[in-house]
């Protein structure tokens, strides 16, 4: 995959979070920092829209995205990434 600049015109609310801390990887700081349905959805549609920009196939892009979230999960809190998994179920399922 192609490293891909994230910025503010293309990717408004991941450019906000790593602002917050530039040396940590953008679903970390988004799990620790989103916790609003519109909010979370919007992270997920422009982190699925970076993937795709990154060259990943679009066919697969939900299947990636879901295990990335998946893998992340498993550093918090049932509170804390609860709200995730009633945002965006689909990308919490594993099958």
């Amino acid at each position: 995959m192609a490293e891909v600049p994230i910025t503010e015109e293309s990717y408004p609310l991941m450019y906000q979070l790593t602002q917050l801390h530039p040396e940590r990887t953008t679903l970390f700081i988004a799990m620790e920092q989103l916790s609003e349905t519109a909010e979370i959805e919007q992270f997920y549609a422009e982190y699925r829209q970076y993937l795709i920009d990154s060259g990943s196939p679009e066919v697969g892009v939900d299947e990636l995205a879901g295990a990335n979230l998946r893998y992340v999960k498993g550093y918090y809190t049932k509170t804390t990434w609860t709200p995730w998994a009633s945002a965006i179920p689909d990308a919490f399922s594993e099958g």
